[in-house]
């Protein structure tokens, strides 16, 4: 149970900076960087 809240919790912390980043022109997720906008 406290497994899937804290994987809950980061795939909410990864979102939100996923959208914050696109924001920002660049993409960071799954342990590296990615620039598609750059």
């Amino acid at each position: 149970m406290f497994a899937m809240f804290i994987v809950g919790v980061l795939a909410g912390v990864v979102f939100g900076g996923m959208l914050l980043a696109e924001k920002n022109g660049f993409y960071l997720g799954g342990g590296f960087v990615y620039s598609p906008f750059v």
